[in-house]
């Protein structure tokens, strides 16, 4: 199969269980807006989401040459298509070719739920030390 090469333009907006998204693109760059990484997930879990789904959407967007880019805050936290780079997290999850940019969600994660954050951070800290002491005995 040939690539083809699309440019898109497109300024829409979509609504999933009154969560709002926006979605622009230009040129050759797509960029879906989430408003919180509650409602990214109330999103995977529609028709429009899912591995398999996310799979096909990837191959198409990678065949055009065009990279659909996750933001939350203004910060890229996901991109699957051409220009999607998967590292060990999206290995690690399973996620195919689609590129997670872990730092990006624990940013915003704590911006959005800073206490949650806190416990997560204070868990890992305590699990850590006591697998040192373990293995350091």
């Amino acid at each position: 199969m040939s690539q083809k090469n699309i440019d898109v333009h497109a300024d829409l907006s979509l609504s999933v269980d009154g969560e709002p998204f926006t979605i622009r693109g230009s040129g050759r760059d797509i960029t879906i807006a989430i408003p919180s990484l509650q409602a990214g997930r109330k999103l995977l879990d529609t028709p429009l989401g899912g591995r398999e789904q996310t799979r096909r959407v990837h191959d198409a967007l990678r065949q055009a040459d065009v990279t659909a880019r996750v933001t939350l805050d203004g910060r890229t936290i996901a991109r699957i298509g051409a220009d999607a780079q998967p590292g060990a997290a999206s290995r690690f999850l399973r996620l195919g070719q689609a590129e997670v940019r872990p730092t990006a969600v624990a940013a915003a994660s704590a911006r959005q739920s800073p206490w949650t954050w806190l416990l997560a951070l204070a868990g890992t800290g305590l699990v850590t030390w006591l697998l040192v002491r373990y293995f350091s005995e």
